[in-house]
């Protein structure tokens, strides 16, 4: 019965011990994290936006990708490695050409190594006919 006793605590602190040791996540932070673009009007077709994204976590952050809702949203980070504390910019480009009139909302989402869910920004705004 010791033997036991002494087996399931030594495990016990083998798991333990592990998760301790364990990385946190890296966190990515968006500022803001969502851009209102307004009233707008096909007039210019591409709108640029910059924003901030800002590492949170205690370790690099390597981004893998940037995805969009749409192939008129594209991202562009100021680089592809962010050490902890340091914020990047990142440049978003709109290309509202096919846009329809009225509201619209469009997502960009930064994937970086080591975290299955994106950090997320939203891009809203209302389409207008030049007048």
């Amino acid at each position: 019965m010791i033997h036991y006793i002494q087996r399931v605590s030594l495990f016990l602190l083998l798991v333990f011990s592990l998760s301790a040791c364990a990385k946190k996540p890296v966190k990515l932070v968006f500022a803001p994290k969502e851009v209102k673009m307004g009233v707008i009007t096909k007039n210019p077709v591409k709108h640029e936006l910059t924003v901030e994204l800002k590492n949170k976590g205690k370790e690099n952050a390597y981004i893998n990708d940037v995805r969009t809702s749409c192939t008129c949203v594209k991202g562009y980070p100021q680089k592809m490695i962010i050490k902890p504390g340091e914020k990047i910019k990142v440049k978003i480009t709109v290309d509202t050409k096919d846009f329809l009139m009225g509201e619209f909302s469009k997502d960009l989402g930064v994937y970086i190594r080591g975290n299955d869910t994106p950090t997320m920004l939203k891009i809203s705004g209302t389409m207008k006919r030049i007048e």
